[in-house]
């Protein structure tokens, strides 16, 4: 069972209302959680019977941007973050995603102390194959 993230103004992002992404597990950011991973599905918003065009390469690179830092789920109030680096490694680029077509998100910290965290997350396009890896470097300022 998942659940949309709603955009909340002032808290998120503009650009965020231009994505559905979908919790599978674990908790949202500022949820207080006692994990910091989570997964779920991730596509670009669109209402019912609207056409819809190819992904192409930048798309996928602003869906998985549009997650949030790994840790934020452990926060019980909202915090600043920011990318310190960042990677996405293409493994294998499938020719047929649409903008309705969901991706799967799977995100692991790897490490986190002092306010900087690094995670790598994968993802799947819906035939199951392995598409991209994100490796992510954050600082938190709370």
């Amino acid at each position: 069972q998942s659940y949309r993230m709603p955009y909340v103004e002032g808290l998120m992002p503009e650009f965020f209302q231009r994505y559905d992404l979908h919790w599978a597990r674990g908790k949202p950011p500022f949820a207080g959680a006692s994990e910091p991973d989570f997964a779920g599905w991730m596509r670009f918003h669109h209402e019912e019977g609207e056409e819809t065009e190819r992904i192409d390469l930048p798309h996928l690179v602003g869906l998985v941007d549009a997650w949030p830092p790994s840790v934020l789920p452990l926060f019980k109030a909202p915090a600043a973050a920011s990318t310190l680096t960042w990677t996405l490694e293409i493994i294998d680029w499938p020719g047929d995603m649409q903008a309705q077509d969901y991706w799967q998100y799977n995100v692991h910290t790897d490490a986190a102390a002092d306010g900087y965290s690094h995670a790598q997350a994968m993802v799947w396009d819906k035939h199951g194959n392995l598409v991209a890896i994100s490796r992510q470097t954050v600082a938190v300022f709370a």
